[in-house]
């Protein structure tokens, strides 16, 4: 997914610098899909926030299925909150935002 060799004319040494093409058009094509670069499966820590991205997605493509309503939106959230805070503090606040007021967009059950 990174750091795959590229060549350039002028350097006899390839740099470790470029991304996989069928990572990369997986990446720009489904950008909330979990990737993981295949080297550090290895680590116990990046695998394993791999695969609880994986579940989430799963989780995630579950409530969509059954439909979205405020309730299952706001037991998602604060199921995967801390997850969220890893990820990106940042985006993790606007999140909270939204699913605060997710009442004013979605139906209540």
């Amino acid at each position: 997914m990174e750091r795959v060799k590229t060549y350039r004319p002028d350097w006899e040494q390839p740099e470790l610098n470029g991304v996989g093409l069928y990572a990369d058009a997986l990446i720009k094509n489904f950008p909330a899909l979990p990737v993981e670069d295949e080297g550090r499966l290895g680590d116990l820590k990046f695998r394993e926030s791999f695969v609880r991205r994986v579940y989430m997605m799963h989780f995630w493509q579950q409530m969509i299925a059954e439909g979205l309503s405020e309730k299952s939106l706001t037991e998602f959230h604060g199921h995967h909150k801390y997850m969220f805070i890893n990820e990106n503090k940042n985006e993790s606040r606007a999140l909270d935002l939204l699913v605060a007021q997710c009442d004013k967009n979605l139906v209540k059950t």
